[in-house]
């Protein structure tokens, strides 16, 4: 095995286990961070890595956003938390740069199998969560009345693993947009019991989500499926087969989900205009309009570039404080919308920037047909609507690894479309 080989071997294997750390330890993650960025510097080859970068739109639009996150910290008073909130941040340079300007193409068989170890992944920490709670329960039912689904939902679910439901529950989400592509595209070609396989565990990621009840996650799950099925069968010249698709996953969805009394509870939530935060199970409207209010009050005063990177979460806890959400500033809740959280720290130069880094990938995956991407970019997308995803590292991780690796086939593909064609002109 050559020099090459090795390099190419070692960046396989750690871009293979990457998601997967994602389940994991924050330490485990930042381990393979080093390895990956230092396996990339002892490759070799920077003015050949430097060429396929500079005119890559995609790793110029992700570290046109790094850039001006950085830039933030400059007007910044708090430069402690603008210096913290860049580490996390850096992974976004990480794996555009490293992805982006590998020489090692991503082919069909490592792209499947790095969606696959992350699949199982999810499916074993699933299990983990759900036999954890029935434990729960049974060590509980003589004690409270306390019914299962309390202890299998939410927050309550993932406090084994310590993994926020929320972004767990996006986990889960694209697993199963992958499984459900996978499907797609090689059903034909699949054994009837892999066919089996798969669909289990496509109806077991579904349940979790359920369970999870991360309510923006669910709406995005359902939109995908429902419009992706539409538009699947619309392509094909299908129509009718098209619409009766996406009545029967929409009807299937929101049954499946009202049957679950935890996740129809935090919908219902969502409802309680006019209440009390006291009077409502989850915060709900209340909580989040408190939020979004006070980062707007932000923003009015600094629209056009800002607070700075580093005083975002100071200057929100001055107006917690002004309006007194006590739970605000004692606990320094974040926006919980990325986009206002933007807003509130680079002004509408940072959300013009944050909001070119999903439209600009998701029209060129829309124009190639890169049906996986386009999922991702709306999950993650609608996501931010309701949590700052940036401001959590395993929404900034998140967002950086699929997307460079996306974004990397996406043009391995075009490229290989542009050499096929050129070779039949001639």
């Amino acid at each position: 095995m050559d020099r090459n080989s090795i390099h190419r071997y070692i960046h396989n294997t750690l871009l293979i286990l990457l998601p997967s750390s994602l389940l994991l330890p924050r330490k485990i993650s930042a381990i393979i961070n080093i390895l990956i960025a230092l396996n990339w510097l002892l490759e070799g080859g920077f003015g050949h890595k430097w060429n396929k970068l500079m005119f890559n739109r995609f790793w110029l639009l992700m570290m046109a956003l790094f850039s001006i996150y950085a830039f933030g910290i400059v007007y910044s008073a708090n430069y402690q938390y603008g210096f913290r909130f860049m580490e996390k941040m850096i992974t976004l340079v990480i794996y555009a740069t490293v992805i982006l300007s590998s020489p090692h193409e991503i082919s069909t068989k490592l792209f499947n199998s790095i969606f696959f170890v992350f699949v199982i992944s999810c499916l074993v920490v699933a299990g983990i969560c759900i036999t954890n709670g029935l434990i729960k329960n049974y060590e509980v039912r003589d004690v409270i009345n306390v019914h299962t689904y309390w202890l299998l939902s939410h927050h309550k679910l993932t406090a084994v693993v310590k993994l926020h439901a929320v972004y767990y529950s996006m986990y889960v989400t694209l697993g199963m947009f992958f499984l459900l592509y996978f499907l797609a595209e090689n059903f034909r070609a699949l054994h009837f019991m892999k066919i089996v396989v798969i669909a289990v565990a496509i109806m077991a990621l579904a349940g979790v989500n359920i369970l999870l009840g991360a309510r923006m996650v669910l709406i995005a799950m359902v939109l995908v499926l429902t419009f992706g099925s539409l538009l699947f069968f619309i392509f094909k010249g299908k129509l009718k087969a098209g619409v009766i698709t996406f009545v029967v996953v929409f009807l299937v969805s929101f049954l499946a989900i009202s049957q679950n009394n935890s996740t129809k509870a935090r919908f219902l939530d969502l409802f309680k205009f006019g209440k009390d935060i006291s009077e409502t199970q989850f915060g709900g409207y209340q909580l989040r309009m408190i939020k979004w209010k006070s980062a707007m009050e932000v923003i009015g005063n600094n629209w056009f570039l800002g607070v700075g990177t580093g005083d975002q979460m100071d200057e929100l806890d001055k107006i917690y404080v002004k309006n007194n959400f006590e739970d605000g500033y004692k606990y320094h809740y974040n926006a919980h919308n990325q986009y206002l959280q933007t807003t509130m720290a680079l002004g509408i130069v940072g959300l013009f920037i944050l909001l070119v880094n999903f439209i600009y990938p998701f029209v060129k995956a829309f124009n190639h047909k890169q049906y996986l991407y386009l999922s991702f970019i709306v999950l993650f997308a609608m996501a931010c609507f309701t949590e700052s995803t940036l401001n959590v590292y395993r929404g900034v991780i998140f967002l950086a690894f699929f997307n460079a690796l996306f974004a990397k086939v996406l043009i391995g593909k075009v490229l290989n479309s542009k050499i096929t064609s050129d070779y039949s002109a001639k």
